[in-house]
């Protein structure tokens, strides 16, 4: 299990029994009533940290807090996590919430995650014994863009590889993650959960060898998918056409001209983000809500990205092939027979 070493009296680290070839981080959990943070960053040697103060007060829950744990060599390769006490008194591996922050792919921060209507969520979650990371990734360049989206995914995509590879320092259960997020958060969670197994079992980064599955996906505001051609049947009765969005639309592939959505190298790259394309029965439970715009023609980026035409798509497709979620989509009066909140349905999926 864990212990806990105090080789300086500044930081406090938790250090695994055991130690592995493969596993050369010592991860950090801090106390979260001491003031200060700060990290080193490369991961080819242990991790130093003193101790931290969550970003906001935890109320009765108990918790260890980590901030700007670095999960890969990007600038914005980095984690907070919130880890309960309990469980390593216990010695009881905890269930992870992962919080995927929205801003279109091109803005946004892990600290999206605090604000405070989610901060009773995080509480309750911790007093339950479920921990809760969030996490920051890669973003696309206003202008000039060259990769896309599929930075930022991969970027989510590293997170979960990297927690289930250190799940000993984390003492989390790698079969119990669970990813949230609104808006772009929200399309890349679902991307994961649709997603088959990522997991690179040749690769020479013992991270990329963990699997990218998860077990559930909460989706607030979400995209049906993120194959913005399909976009133009989501929409169809407003006759919309991806060419009035102009460059949104080609910078989600990193291309500059709309002809280049239908080359044979972006529309494989379109196809592996399709959402409603990926999406079969075994795919884990969903919790999909879109609720913030009303049903009206998408005349601005707002209406497009978070109409509740999208999570319609959504349930429809899941209605087909037999996918098990929840579907809240008050504009359109569909709404389940059995109604939970988030952190009813993260509990109800983290026992």
């Amino acid at each position: 299990m864990l212990k806990f070493a105090t080789r300086n009296p500044t930081a406090i680290e938790i250090l695994p029994r055991r130690k592995t070839a493969l596993i050369a981080l010592k991860s950090v959990l801090v106390a979260a009533a001491v003031v200060g943070a700060s990290l080193l960053p490369s991961m080819a040697s242990a991790l130093s940290l003193k101790p931290s103060t969550p970003p906001f007060s935890l109320g009765s829950a108990s918790a260890y807090f980590v901030k700007d744990v670095a999960y890969g060599a990007h600038t914005r390769h980095t984690l907070d996590i919130f880890a309960p006490k309990a469980n390593y008194s216990s010695k009881s591996k905890t269930p992870l919430v992962i919080f995927i922050h929205g801003g279109g792919f091109s803005s946004g921060s892990k600290e999206k995650a605090y604000t405070s209507s989610n901060q009773k969520m995080i509480i309750e979650l911790l007093k339950k014994g479920v921990a809760f990371a969030s996490i920051n990734y890669p973003l696309m360049e206003r202008k000039n863009e060259t990769e896309g989206l599929i930075k930022s995914l991969n970027g989510a995509k590293r997170a979960v590889q990297f927690v289930k590879h250190y799940q000993k320092n984390f003492n989390i259960d790698p079969q119990k993650v669970i990813v949230m997020g609104s808006s772009a958060g929200a399309s890349t969670g679902l991307w994961l959960a649709f997603h088959d197994d990522m997991a690179n079992l040749n690769s020479s980064d013992p991270v990329e060898q963990q699997s990218t599955r998860v077990m559930a996906a909460v989706a607030s505001q979400t995209q049906s998918t993120l194959d913005v051609v399909r976009w133009e049947e989501v929409f169809q009765q407003y006759n919309f056409s991806v060419s009035s969005m102009g460059s949104k639309a080609t910078q989600f592939y990193g291309v500059s001209k709309l002809q280049d959505l239908f080359t044979s190298r972006i529309v494989a790259y379109r196809q592996d983000v399709d959402l409603l394309a990926l999406m079969d029965g075994s795919d884990p439970e969903v919790w999909v809500a879109n609720d913030g715009v009303s049903v009206t023609a998408p005349t601005n980026v707002s209406i497009l990205y978070h109409h509740p035409y999208h999570a319609k798509a959504l349930l429809d497709k899941a209605a087909q092939v037999g996918l098990k979620g929840s579907f809240y989509i008050p504009k359109m009066n569909i709404m389940p027979a059995k109604r939970e909140t988030v952190t009813q349905f993260i509990l109800r999926k983290a026992q």
